[in-house]
């Protein structure tokens, strides 16, 4: 059977397409609903074994040919693409098991669409809104005046995050304290000290479920969930694998952990107020 995201469909059958099946299979391929990802030339693990689909001259025009591409028998090599799976958004009961991607997958990827691998699987990261980049934008040049003053290192999105093999994320905003800047080069290698996710339709289960998991397990220090609609901001402090709640005082925030870290909520609602556009 075939299956399906709001992206891609990867072919798991060896099973030709019959009928009004093979209409659909045609019609997703000529409209681009399969995902080309171009690959080195190596061969997959059976289990990933899901065909090409695309010959160096061109996409096959054929629907049994490109089947056949998709579903030949033997040791095929895959030096030329492979359709990959691609999640818009996060299940609503996730896998407790990884998924079959690994970091040389992920950037063996174009670089459209953008995406982040987590537990080994491919998200889809949506466009994000103006509200969503004027808070992101605030809470970076918060962050980079303490890293100008301190020696560390303040980052905004997108940026790769290689937390496992089996994860590369682009959170929205990046904060590595002075004593592990060696994790910082091309892209970060390893987990930061604080990352920071603004909410967006597309993301927020995402951010509150398979991200809030991957970070406190991979020891990141502080992850901050910023709701810029209902204007919360929960503060959560790495306890051993566990995030655990940090409450701010008078509207301000003091970080425990990162105590050059200091955010006045009132201030930046106020400042988010002034960046927004009032249109009339």
């Amino acid at each position: 059977m075939a299956a399906r995201t709001g992206i891609v469909t990867i072919m798991e059958t060896l099973e030709p397409p019959r009928g009004e099946r093979l209409l659909e299979f045609w019609y997703r391929l000529l409209t681009g609903f399969y995902f080309l990802a171009p690959l080195p030339g190596r061969e997959l693990p059976l289990s990933r074994r899901i065909g090409s689909l695309c010959p160096r001259e061109g996409v096959e025009t054929d629907p049994y040919r490109a089947w056949a591409r998709l579903a030949s028998p033997g040791e095929p090599r895959y030096d030329d693409a492979m359709a990959v799976e691609m999640l818009q958004q996060s299940p609503v009961s996730p896998s407790s098991e990884l998924g079959p991607f690994r970091k040389q997958d992920y950037l063996d990827l174009p670089d459209e669409p953008r995406c982040e691998l987590i537990l080994g699987r491919f998200y889809v990261t949506p466009s994000p809104t103006f509200r969503h980049q004027a808070v992101t934008g605030l809470l970076w040049r918060r962050l980079h005046e303490v890293a100008q003053r301190t020696g560390c290192v303040a980052a905004i999105a997108p940026l790769d995050v290689t937390l496992a093999d089996h994860s590369v994320v682009q959170p929205d905003v990046i904060y590595v304290s002075a004593s592990r800047l060696e994790i910082v080069g091309d892209r970060i290698e390893g987990a930061p000290d604080l990352l920071v996710e603004v909410l967006s339709p597309g993301t927020s289960r995402r951010d509150r479920n398979e991200k809030l998991k991957l970070y406190a397990e991979s020891g990141v220090r502080e992850y901050w969930i910023v709701d810029s609609i209902e204007r919360q901001i929960e503060f959560l402090v790495n306890d051993s694998g566990t995030f655990h709640v940090a409450l701010p005082v008078d509207d301000k925030y003091r970080s425990a952990e990162l105590p050059e870290v200091e955010l006045d909520l009132g201030e930046l609602w106020r400042q988010l107020d002034r960046d927004l556009p009032h249109p009339g």
